[in-house]
């Protein structure tokens, strides 16, 4: 047959191959220099196209410092709408979670006035619509560990009265370092910098180019921050005022209780945090019986090694525990150790303890999310713009859920041998937890929980 093209001589394709490596040399040399091949730079945070402008007629604060509002009608929109749904918050109405659950409905009072501003008691009376300074902002960190009902509690918190919530922050530290394991200091420096609202900050560039990047799926890491999504997303093309560091500087610190949740952090990282003062931070550690948890695990594809190693996972699991009983005696009254059990089985109590210990009074907000949210099958509230009516619709990947029915699950889907390989690597952190380990298959079709200690007794008062 003959040949379309003649076949290349040997010094032809030494060239070709030199020509190709001189290409690959020069890339080299003009391109970026990044820490790993792995690690791609990260995206430009997205600005606003107006420039923004201090207004003449700041907002004042306690101590005489001030909150500027930019000549951008923009970004003035979005600050009137946090304003205006923060001050429905705390305006004294029975239950005013909706609020935040539906954020289609506009207020009757959508024009924030200053003068008609609510006190926010939770933090000794400031008024909306003035900084809340670090030293009296209530600053709460969650710690689990993946599929232990840390998005539950996180949801449950979220729904107090002025939250504003970082969900998973460290999942931007594990993107740029491949893997669950990264330095202390760095994860150090990223709570405390979201914590005290400090967006300009140098770290802040790369974690807000991660939530706002190409991924959409990423974006859940902010949007799950409820009263700042809803006051930002339509605002500007692609939801980019809610990952401007003038915008977040400037509404963060509008709220009055901080909240972080994570599920990539041992607890012996979060020792630097307590040591800083203004912060007076306070640490609920959540654990779940690991029988629950990787029953839950063995349903995620994305579950890898780390994720699915049993005895990896329980050897920390029991290094948090100790940990925390350590850093309890050091910070007397700024850690909880929670198990997800009490949460599921006795919820309105086990919340009360909880807010208690964090020093947050009881509001009707959190009572309704308890209700909706722990009973077996209940739907969610959605507004249905089309037909201009309130609907329910059942969630299939909400926190809504039959709580007990959940704690137990395992029971029926994990299966003997998994039961009895769980139980038999995890068993010191079993014991000092209060589960109850199996002896015989046919306990697998009972209904009740094995727990052989209470709340109490896992977590004695000092």
């Amino acid at each position: 047959m003959r040949r379309l093209f003649p076949r290349p001589s040997r010094r032809g394709i030494s060239v070709l191959v030199s020509l190709i490596i001189l290409v690959c040399l020069l890339y080299n040399l003009i391109s970026p220099h990044h820490p790993s091949a792995d690690t791609p730079p990260p995206t430009p945070v997205p600005r606003l196209v107006t420039p923004l402008t201090p207004l003449h007629h700041p907002l004042e604060t306690p101590d005489n410092s001030s909150v500027y509002l930019y000549n951008n009608p923009t970004f003035k929109a979005g600050v009137n709408i946090a304003l205006t749904r923060l001050n429905f918050e705390f305006s004294g109405n029975k239950n005013v979670s909706w609020v935040n659950d539906m954020p289609g409905v506009e207020l009757p009072d959508f024009e924030f006035n200053q003068e008609t501003a609510k006190k926010m008691e939770v933090v000794g009376g400031v008024k909306v619509g003035q900084r809340v300074a670090v030293e009296k902002a209530k600053h709460i960190l969650i710690i689990s560990t993946y599929r232990s009902g840390s998005s539950f509690l996180g949801d449950l918190l979220n729904h107090y009265p002025g939250s504003f919530y970082y969900f998973e922050p460290l999942h931007y530290l594990q993107h740029v370092y491949q893997g669950p394991k990264f330095p202390s200091v760095n994860t150090t420096h990223l709570l405390e910098t979201l914590l005290k609202c400090e967006f300009h900050d140098n770290g802040m560039v790369g974690y807000l180019a991660h939530v706002s990047g190409k991924k959409l799926e990423n974006r859940h890491l902010l949007s799950k921050n409820s009263r700042l999504w809803n006051s930002c997303v339509n605002q500007l093309p692609g939801s980019a005022l809610c990952f401007s560091p003038e915008y977040l500087n400037t509404v963060c610190p509008l709220y009055p209780v901080k909240l972080v949740k994570t599920v990539r952090m041992p607890v012996k990282f979060a020792e630097p945090l307590l040591n800083i003062s203004s912060l007076n931070l306070k640490i609920v550690i959540l654990t779940r019986d690991p029988r629950g948890t990787y029953n839950s695990r063995s349903s995620l594809r994305w579950c890898g090694q780390f994720c699915s190693n049993v005895t990896f996972g329980c050897d920390n699991l029991l290094n948090d525990v100790t940990t925390a009983k350590e850093l309890r005696i050091k910070y007397p009254g700024r850690i909880q150790l929670l198990r997800y059990e009490d949460l599921c089985v006795d919820p309105v109590n086990t919340t009360r303890t909880l807010l208690d210990f964090l020093s947050l009074p009881w509001v009707e907000s959190i009572s309704s999310f308890l209700q909706s949210h722990t009973s077996k099958d209940t739907p969610k509230v959605y507004v249905n713009k089309m037909a201009n009516k309130i609907e329910r619709r059942r969630n299939a990947y909400g926190t809504a859920r039959n709580s007990i029915a959940t704690a137990i699950a395992w029971k029926k889907e994990f299966g003997w041998d998994a039961v009895k390989d769980v139980q038999d690597k995890c068993g010191g952190f079993m014991d000092i937890m209060g589960y109850r380990k199996l002896e015989e298959e046919k306990e697998l079709e009972t209904e009740e929980l094995p727990l052989v200690k209470t709340a109490l007794e896992v977590w004695p008062k000092l």
